[in-house]
């Protein structure tokens, strides 16, 4: 049985985050045949449903000499405290991990 694993940059962006993606991709594929998806905008992009990226080896292998990182990243959207506006426009804070969850089901990830 393929694993699917997807993987998403967040906390802003750092040196060797698009390394990272590299690695995990060319890993991933040539040492155990998972397949991977890459998530856009960290958790943002996760809980808004945006579309995934497929990451192959084949578009992963000219990462190295791309700054920044292919999947975009987001210095907020933390999962466990989600600001979501009240009807009243006042502002609470949520845990949207079981929303995270439902989105990996979704997406039929397996990590």
């Amino acid at each position: 049985m393929t694993k699917r694993i997807g993987i998403l940059t967040g906390g802003g962006d750092a040196p060797g985050l698009n390394a990272v993606i590299r690695s995990v991709v060319l890993t991933a594929y040539n040492a155990f045949g998972w397949e991977v998806v890459g998530i856009r905008q960290g958790f943002d992009g996760l809980l808004a449903g945006t579309p995934v990226m497929t990451l192959s080896p084949h578009n992963a292998y000219d990462l190295l000499a791309r700054g920044g990182t292919v999947l975009g990243a987001v210095n907020r959207g933390n999962p466990f405290m989600r600001p979501v506006v009240q009807a009243d426009g006042s502002q609470t804070l949520v845990d949207a991990a079981q929303d995270v969850i439902t989105r990996m089901h979704e997406l039929n990830l397996d990590a």
